[in-house]
């Protein structure tokens, strides 16, 4: 018993560590019931996790259509359920009025009304104007941006401009733009064409110049393309007749055409194999 005291007083931060870690562990596994049924699909293990870290301020990352929802969703009930706050202390914000619009209906379905009517949801917009109204006694009126969207659209795009001035800024931007635009995933991580296909139309893959494109690649190199001025054409059909009865006309990815090349994107990896859905 001395030794551990020791060992606390020596190490007071690793002890803190410890005891979150071994409070996650068990609570995940106490609360199991909750996230299994919580959504339509149990949560995921981060998404459990999310829930159950309970720091003072909390940072979760995720991508567009990831769970984000989801998560706040379990949140409160996590919290309420272990009378950890009571409902009428929650406050959940969303972006868009669409978004809060979902995240109520989540909570009625899910967590029941009488504790959906006792959570303020707003969006960040609602809840300024409620702030700024009550500390000075009237509302303020809104921007013109706030209201017309070609007038917003006009002004971002000021902005963007000017931002492009900048050498350093500008070429982030376009290998941004180029190479990050959504997360990766490659053919080999699919178990079939109509798991990648969805994969793509998920994230709207397509190039800067508006082509939806059939892979992930074929958009780097439209975008590559695009952006180093190189003009060309996409899936155009091949200049020679080569269709039969049997098969149709062939098009080639990508046509330089001021240059008569063509570009063929073949989905291999590294070690030259196909995904297991395509016959090599």
């Amino acid at each position: 018993m001395l030794r551990s005291i020791l060992d606390f007083l020596e190490a007071p931060d690793d002890a803190k560590v410890k005891a979150n870690e071994a409070f996650v562990v068990n609570e995940l596994a106490r609360s199991r019931e909750l996230f299994d049924r919580i959504e339509a699909r149990p949560l995921t293990e981060e998404q459990r996790r999310a829930v159950v870290i309970d720091e003072r301020r909390n940072l979760v990352v995720a991508a567009a259509g990831s769970g984000k929802t989801s998560v706040i969703v379990a949140k409160t009930g996590w919290l309420v359920r272990k009378r950890y706050r009571r409902p009428s202390e929650l406050l959940l914000l969303a972006f868009a009025r669409d978004a809060r619009k979902e995240m109520e209906e989540r909570m009625d379905s899910r967590l029941g009304t009488a504790i959906a009517r006792e959570v303020t949801v707003r969006t960040f917009h609602s809840l300024g104007m409620a702030i700024v109204g009550k500390a000075e006694g009237k509302r303020p009126a809104l921007a013109a941006t706030a209201e017309n969207d070609r007038t917003l659209f006009d002004l971002l795009k000021g902005i963007v401009a000017d931002l492009l001035a900048d050498r350093d800024l500008s070429a982030m931007l376009d290998e941004w733009f180029q190479e990050r635009f959504a997360p990766y995933r490659s053919q080999q991580e699919f178990r079939n064409w109509g798991e990648y296909h969805d994969y793509i139309r998920k994230f709207d893959i397509r190039s800067l110049r508006g082509d939806v494109v059939r892979s992930f690649e074929e958009c780097e190199i439209a975008n590559f393309l695009y952006l180093h001025g190189v003009a060309y054409e996409y899936e155009a059909p091949y200049e020679h007749d080569l269709a039969t009865s049997e098969k149709r006309q062939y098009k080639p990815d990508f046509r330089l055409s001021e240059h008569g090349i063509y570009i063929e994107h073949f989905g291999i990896d590294a070690a030259g194999n196909t995904a297991p859905f395509v016959d090599r």
